[in-house]
């Protein structure tokens, strides 16, 4: 019998060490450096919303601190009493008449704004720009000049006018926007299909 020595095991290299991630600052700081504040500022956040439920489910001259026994006469007597619902049906008339006449008049707007090219385009963009920076209470005494000399003090539309005439150019620029990112291949293609 013959023996041979047999060659030796090639030594498998061992893989490298995986490089540890680096520590970022953020991971070193101490959670409760990160909640104590972020706890705070939650309570600070939410005490006046309880404190409005409180005052609303409380029942009325009690002092306590927990709502107990709960009462919602407060909210039928701000309804029936007060004239809420008339509030509320006015609010909610405001507010739709002044979404769709500033949606159709910023979409005309911004279209043209989009897809046309004329002189002052850039600047006239500037101005709409430049009206975000005007506070609205240095237009109300102009305002009620101009509604008190058309008759239209005390009326739900000259409130509508007015939100309207104050959204139009933030409204404008963002739907110019809107339609500068939508492809103008795709418009052609909607003429083509009987789209005018």
């Amino acid at each position: 019998m013959i023996t041979e020595i047999a060659p030796a095991p090639e030594r498998v290299a061992a893989e490298p060490a995986r490089p540890r991630k680096k520590r970022r600052a953020w991971d070193e700081v101490p959670r409760r450096q990160i909640y104590v504040p972020l706890s705070i500022y939650l309570l600070f956040t939410l005490i006046p919303f309880y404190w409005i439920l409180l005052f609303a489910l409380r029942p009325a001259g009690s002092t306590s601190l927990v709502p107990w026994p709960m009462t919602f006469d407060h909210f039928g007597k701000v309804w029936n009493e007060r004239a809420f619902g008339t509030y509320f049906q006015n609010s909610v008339l405001v507010g739709i008449a002044t979404l769709l006449m500033t949606t159709l008049v910023a979409l005309a707007g911004g279209y043209a704004l989009a897809r046309f090219n004329f002189k002052i385009k850039k600047a006239f963009m500037l101005a709409l720009l430049c009206t975000q920076f005007v506070p609205g209470a240095l237009l109300l005494v102009p305002l009620f000049e101009i509604f008190a000399n058309l008759r239209m003090i005390n009326s739900l539309v000259s409130v509508i006018i007015a939100e309207t005439v104050f959204q139009l150019p933030l409204s404008m620029i963002l739907i110019s926007g809107f339609i500068r990112n939508v492809p103008y291949s795709l418009e052609e293609a909607a003429w083509v299909d009987g789209c005018n």
